[in-house]
């Protein structure tokens, strides 16, 4: 009887001594994952660290990308922006509430810098069928030069040379910008139209 007793009180004593190791390893293991998240080098610090690396490359990479646009537009301002008519092509311009038949001479055609660009109407300017659409039937514009909204007509326009310069929202997505409502989040873009006398101003970033 003696013997099986003290068989038991042993048993006893290793299991009281394997719950202590146990709960030293616990408290060695948390206070090494607390280590490691919230330390000054452990996860959280270095998530703020990357945050900040990728903050300052994308402030790096619109520098760039302003000076490589300043450059562009330079070269481009030398290139002529005037378009050119051929046969068939008619110039047009909005008066605000119809498209009227214009000329070339019209300073009214276009203007970049108040960013309307040029636009023509397809027909025959010579010919039977001049005046006419597609069908060669129906006349592209009414008595008072407004274009028929009826005929058959095609309308082609020239896009302008231009520049521009991100403001705000540069490589963010619509949530990051509005997180309450990602479908209207939108950055800032400012726009030029290049040519020979606005060149000097997208160079200096006069956007």
């Amino acid at each position: 009887m003696m013997n099986k007793k003290k068989v038991l009180n042993n048993q006893n004593g290793i299991t009281l001594i394997a719950l202590v190791v146990t709960i030293v390893i616990l408290i060695i293991l948390a206070t090494v994952a607390i280590n490691a998240v919230f330390g000054d080098n452990g996860l959280i610090r270095k998530a703020e660290q990357a945050k900040e690396i990728q903050e300052q490359a994308t402030r790096n990479e619109e520098e760039v990308m302003n000076t490589l646009l300043g450059e562009f537009a330079e070269f481009m301002g030398e290139l002529p922006i005037t378009p050119k008519l051929s046969e068939g092509m008619v110039p047009v311009k909005w008066n605000g509430s119809n498209w009227v038949m214009t000329t070339e001479e019209d300073k009214e055609w276009y203007n970049y810098g108040n960013k309307q660009w040029a636009n023509v109407v397809l027909t025959p300017t010579s010919g039977e069928k001049e005046g006419k659409d597609a069908t060669g039937e129906t006349d592209v514009f009414n008595e008072d030069g407004t274009l028929n909204e009826d005929s058959a007509y095609s309308m082609l326009v020239w896009i302008p040379r231009y520049a521009y310069q991100i403001t705000s929202g540069y490589h963010q997505s619509g949530a990051e910008i509005n997180p309450s409502d990602a479908t209207t989040g939108a950055g800032n873009i400012n726009i030029v139209f290049i040519d020979t006398e606005n060149k000097k101003q997208c160079r200096n970033k006069e956007i």
